[in-house]
């Protein structure tokens, strides 16, 4: 008796694993997939709909920012690898934005899962204090929220010609948010050893110059957590408002590859709802609950100064 027992019991776990183990493996097949061949997929489908976008076209980065954050093509949702394109955009973006000599054709080659493992490098690499060095944050005067929120305000349905847009080229909500949180006091250093980011906008004798951190979603959030700001990751929406104040940043990243690929800034609260003002689709004190943001694909961080 004992023997049956314990033989209908490996027979349950067995029909309970088999589903679990198989999914396992989709999961890993679909991380083992490369840049190139997603992006196969997503000009063979941009194809059938008549749209000839180039990789590197400002059409192409638009079309991407807006799938991203808006959704708005509903019919690319319904391919098998829909997912897989949301991670290829995103690094599509992130690209597009980090003063690197790379491109998005220079990285065919890597899988999802070498981008995820990128990404964790860089967190285990802050984790480390030792390897780290960690200059005193700058400050003008403090941080002064109010000015912070009325520069987003001002600017967020038009561009300030003192600084350059990036709308078409990798998306503008960083550089925006950049010289919100800068009107507003914030001032940075060199993160130092071993990741040396910058965060500065600069006028030379070619034009404003700005960093990789001001202008890249990824980079922006990377140096804020070096500098020792709060960076707190939420499951929740509820739980990111509850935590938020004006002049705060929400960040947006990947869950498949842990990129961040958006910012936007609280420029007013009222209970715990929360109005965000944002570039790359510009957006003025909405309501960030209105705003569609799927979470199965997208993880929430709050950047406090």
């Amino acid at each position: 008796m004992k023997k049956l027992f314990m033989g209908i019991i490996m027979l349950l776990g067995l029909s309970f694993m088999g589903p679990l183990a198989a999914n396992a493996e989709e999961v890993d097949a679909s991380m083992e997939t490369t840049i190139g061949d997603i992006e196969k997929s997503l000009l063979a489908y941009l194809d059938t709909r008549g749209w000839q976008f180039e990789i590197g076209s400002a059409e192409m980065g638009d079309y991407l920012y807006k799938q991203l954050s808006e959704e708005e093509d509903n019919e690319i949702t319904k391919l098998d690898n829909y997912e897989d394109i949301l991670a290829y955009a995103t690094e599509y973006i992130y690209q597009e934005t980090s003063n690197e000599s790379t491109t998005i054709h220079d990285i065919q080659d890597m899988t999802l899962q070498d981008v995820k493992e990128e990404v964790e490098g860089e967190a285990s690499t802050l984790a480390n204090d030792s390897f780290v060095e960690v200059p005193r944050l700058l400050k003008a005067s403090g941080y002064n929220r109010t000015a912070a929120a009325n520069y987003a305000l001002k600017y967020a349905l038009s561009h300030n010609k003192s600084y350059k847009s990036y709308g078409g080229s990798g998306g503008d909500c960083t550089n925006f948010v950049s010289q919100a949180i800068y009107a507003g006091g914030m001032r940075g250093t060199s993160t130092g050893y071993p990741l040396y980011k910058t965060w500065s906008s600069t006028l030379t004798q070619t034009g404003r110059s700005d960093s990789a951190a001001w202008i890249n979603a990824n980079e922006f959030r990377l140096y804020w957590q070096i500098k020792k700001s709060n960076v707190t990751v939420y499951s929740s929406r509820a739980d990111l408002s509850k935590k938020a104040n004006v002049g705060d940043v929400i960040n947006y990243a990947n869950k498949k590859t842990g990129r961040s690929w958006h910012n936007c800034i609280v420029t007013d609260k009222s209970g715990n709802t929360l109005y965000i003002s944002q570039h790359s689709g510009d957006r003025k004190n909405n309501n960030w609950n209105s705003i569609s943001i799927d979470t199965k694909v997208n993880k929430l961080s709050l950047i406090k100064f």
